[in-house]
Formats: C-alpha cells, structure tokens, sequence
C-alpha cells in the first residue's frame, strides 16, 4: 500500500487560492446579473422573455456552482485542520509510549 503525504499548509493555500477564485467567479456573476437586468429592461417582444428566463435559470445555476466551489473551499481547509490534528495526537501518543518504555536511568 502507498502512503499518503500530506501537507496541510500546502492544502490550506489551496483552499485560500479556492476562495479568491470564489470571490472573482461572484464578482463576475453579479456582472452578468446587472448585464442580465440591462437587457431585460431595453428588449421586449419575440424571443425576450424565453431567452430572459433562460439566462436567469443559467446564472442561479451558476451561483448555485459557485457556492459549491466555495463549500468545498471550506470542507479541504477543515480536511488539513483534521490531518494536523491527528498528526499532533499521533505524535503525542508516540512519545507517552517512548517514555513508557524507555525509563530514565533505567
């Protein structure tokens, strides 16, 4: 079996790196929102309120994508928060056995 090597600093700056991409993906979605709301107000008649409903249903979804991305941003930083502290509690454990077994001046 391999092992698994993980860092949690490198995991915690990817989930940092995760949420500034959350932060410019909602900056652009509220363009295209406003953008959406322009057209909406300036065309009327044919094919208006089909294509409207469609680019409206299109940017929740896309909204509803980016608070996924966002979530899984949070779950990968509480992943590395998990492998830290189990390594501490490893580590810990170690060492009340190696002072267990190896006595001072025994």
């Amino acid at each position: 079996m391999q092992r698994i090597h993980v860092e949690p600093d490198e995991i915690r700056e990817f989930s940092r790196l995760m949420i500034r991409n959350v932060n410019i993906m909602l900056d652009e979605e509220f363009k295209l929102r406003k953008s959406f709301s322009c057209l909406d107000m300036d065309w009327r008649g044919g094919k208006s309120e089909e294509f409207m409903d469609d680019a409206y249903r299109l940017q929740a979804n896309l909204h509803t994508r980016i608070d996924e991305f966002y979530e899984l941003a949070r779950r990968l930083n509480r992943e590395a928060d998990r492998w830290e502290e189990t390594d501490q509690t490893w580590v810990q454990h170690f060492r009340s056995l190696n002072q267990t077994i190896v006595k001072p001046g025994g």
